[in-house]
């Protein structure tokens, strides 16, 4: 395994040495790292780490990298999660820290996902930004897509799709520690339809978390959908965040975030699109005072959607 860990090394430095080809074609990366155990996945985290510089160019998505550090402080342990990348074979290895997070987290500690180490990694992902966005008193919508698997490919077309309870505990990990009153969470399906997240973790228990909307007259299930359904509910938002894989047109979202407004009676409303794979480029030229495209999701995206939220950006 040694010898996997220093072929990922060979393949990837020094960084100015790999041709833009290589940069779109890095399988080896997925094709090696199930097959080394946590101390040397420790040992090439730099060199993974340094795959984030090539997102925009290959299939590896960004967050996954971005997963160990926020992972990691979110725990404050000594033992690097870094197995949140290890295939299905080894997962039992990593039950105790699963179990140990879901406890803190105040949520069941059954469950039947096998890629749940990821689900909890992004749920530390999730809290890194409700904690940024604490100190400000502007009232959130916060939108995820819920048809996650789709960003998987071709890397990680095994993967299977996630349940709907890994699906909510990524959702719900955004009010941990504790409900934020200035919050709003919604989850988004492929079919457009729209399910708020209850706020209390009871509701969880009685399996009944979802309230679902039907919006299939929504062109989009993501953005739009979004949107559309704060608007058609009324749902005082000073930011709406959406995390997303799939995107919009520049003019379909300008004309629902400008309904939205003049039904709402407000114009200093900010919408923030982070793009999960950078697939959403239709978008890209959308960034203007009260809008902000991002891809990828890590700590510098966070500081990033403060600064824009706050008017420093």
């Amino acid at each position: 395994m040694v010898v996997a860990a220093k072929q990922i090394e060979n393949h990837l430095f020094p960084l100015e040495s790999i041709s833009p080809k290589q940069r779109r074609n890095i399988h080896i990366w997925t094709a090696i790292l199930p097959k080394l155990d946590v101390k040397e996945l420790i040992e090439v985290l730099p060199t993974v780490s340094a795959l984030g510089y090539f997102h925009y160019k290959s299939n590896i998505p960004r967050m996954f990298i971005d997963t160990f550090e926020n992972y990691y402080s979110l725990r404050h342990c000594n033992v690097h999660p870094s197995e949140v990348l290890i295939a299905k074979s080894t997962y039992d290895v990593h039950s105790e820290i699963v179990k140990e997070f879901r406890v803190k987290a105040q949520l069941p500690v059954k469950t039947n996902d096998p890629y749940e180490p990821i689900t909890l990694a992004l749920c530390g992902l999730y809290n890194n930004l409700c904690k940024i966005l604490e100190p400000t008193n502007k009232k959130f919508l916060i939108a995820k897509n819920c048809h996650f698997p789709v960003m998987m490919k071709p890397c990680w077309r095994s993967y299977p799709v996630w349940s709907d309870e890994a699906q909510f505990l990524m959702i719900r990990s955004i009010l941990i520690p504790e409900t934020k009153d200035n919050v709003t969470i919604l989850g988004t399906r492929s079919d457009s339809s729209i399910f708020e997240i209850a706020n209390h973790p009871d509701v969880y228990h009685d399996g009944a978390f979802l309230k679902d909307v039907n919006c299939k007259d929504f062109t989009s299930p993501d953005i739009i959908a979004t949107i559309s359904y704060a608007e058609q509910k009324k749902i005082d938002a000073d930011v709406i965040i959406v995390f997303t894989n799939l995107g919009d047109t520049k003019k379909q979202t300008r004309h629902a975030l400008s309904s939205y407004k003049q039904t709402m009676g407000k114009e200093d409303v900010k919408l923030v699109v982070v793009s999960l794979t950078g697939i959403t480029r239709n978008l890209k030229h959308l960034n203007t005072d009260d809008c902000l495209t991002i891809y990828g999701f890590d700590k510098y995206v966070c500081k990033l959607i403060k600064s824009f939220v706050l008017g420093a950006y």
